[in-house]
């Protein structure tokens, strides 16, 4: 229990501006939700919360309530978005039991291996395509640096659990089941 209350502090202090704009969305819900049906949104726009102001859009949905039109394009070019916290969980998958893929946080184990790697990074589609195409093992070596991090060890780039050694190598054999992995 103390490693996930732990987890959930740093999460908060690494996390904070995105709650913030977490909260700034629950406001501006809030306000939409009161405004009377049918009545222009533009009196709003000077309602916008500031974390909000040029990335949303007020509009009425299918159901013509009031709602926000976010713009992705800006927001993923913008302070609130950073790779910093993406990653990747491998695990051993010898049968098809498995935990929920949407159950977070994920907590260390002896039979999963941690990525900290950004889900665009072209090293993880050249991983994945060794699940149905044969490659070696040389085309994965750039992953050393980022088990180097994951796993410091002074004698090698690979972590010294024997069992997350061995992991790596069924990665190709395709013996993995992905534990989280971008949107496509």
């Amino acid at each position: 229990m103390g490693e996930v209350r732990s987890r959930l502090e740093k999460t908060k202090e690494e996390q904070s501006r995105l709650l913030g704009l977490s909260h700034a969305i629950d406001h501006l819900r809030t306000q939409l939700a009161n405004h009377p049906p049918g009545q222009s949104l533009e009196p709003l726009y000077a309602q916008i919360p500031e974390a909000l102001k040029g990335y949303v859009e007020l509009v009425y949905d299918a159901n013509n309530s009031a709602s926000i039109r976010f713009i992705e394009g800006l927001l993923y070019r913008s302070e609130y978005y950073s790779t910093a916290s993406q990653s990747i969980a491998l695990r051993i998958a010898d049968c098809d039991e498995r935990a929920f893929v949407m159950s977070t946080p994920r907590l260390p184990d002896d039979n999963s291996l941690f990525l900290s790697i950004p889900f665009a990074d072209p090293r993880l589609d050249q991983l994945f395509q060794m699940r149905h195409t044969a490659g070696s093992v040389s085309a994965i070596a750039p992953f050393s640096t980022s088990l180097s991090k994951s796993f410091p060890s002074s004698t090698a780039s690979l972590p010294m659990n024997p069992l997350v050694n061995q992991s790596l190598i069924k990665v190709m054999a395709s013996e993995f089941a992905i534990l989280a992995m971008p949107a496509s």
